[in-house]
C-alpha cells in the first residue's frame, strides 16, 4: 500500500472558519520567544503585525498572513511544501546526568498559525 494517497482517495476538507487580520492581531499579541532559523524574534513581528506607528500598513501585512495560515488550516498541503514552514532551531540543554536534550525553537509565523488553529 502506498503512503502517498491519491488525490480521489484523500479526505474532503470543508472550510468552517474564516480567519482576518484582526484575529491574527490578537493571536500576535500572545506570542513571545526569541527568532527561529531567521533570527527574526516575536518582538520584531510584533511590531511589524501590530504597530500604529506604521499606519495601515501593520493590517496590509496582517490579511496575507491570515490568508497563508487559513490554507494551513484547512487544505491538504505536499509535506515537500512545508519543509521550509517546519524548521526549527535546535539548541542543546545540558542534562544532570551529562546527556543533551535537545529545544527546537520555530518560526515565529508557526507559533502563530497554531494560535490561529487553537483559537478557531
Amino acid at each position: 500500500m502506498s503512503a502517498v494517497l491519491e488525490e480521489a482517495e484523500r479526505p474532503k476538507y470543508v472550510n468552517v472558519f474564516i480567519l482576518s487580520a484582526e484575529i491574527v492581531q490578537k493571536a500576535a499579541h500572545q506570542l513571545s520567544g526569541s527568532g527561529g532559523p531567521s533570527g527574526v524574534d516575536a518582538e520584531l513581528w510584533k511590531k511589524m503585525l501590530l504597530s500604529k506607528q506604521h499606519k495601515t500598513k501593520p493590517y496590509e501585512l496582517c490579511q496575507p498572513v491570515a490568508d497563508q495560515a487559513h490554507k494551513l488550516i484547512s487544505e491538504p498541503i505536499n509535506s515537500i511544501d512545508m519543509e521550509a514552514f517546519l524548521v526549527s532551531r535546535l539548541i542543546p540543554f545540558g542534562k544532570k546526568d551529562n546527556g543533551i536534550h535537545p529545544i527546537g525553537i520555530g518560526e515565529f509565523l508557526r507559533r502563530l498559525v497554531q494560535i490561529l488553529q487553537i483559537l478557531q
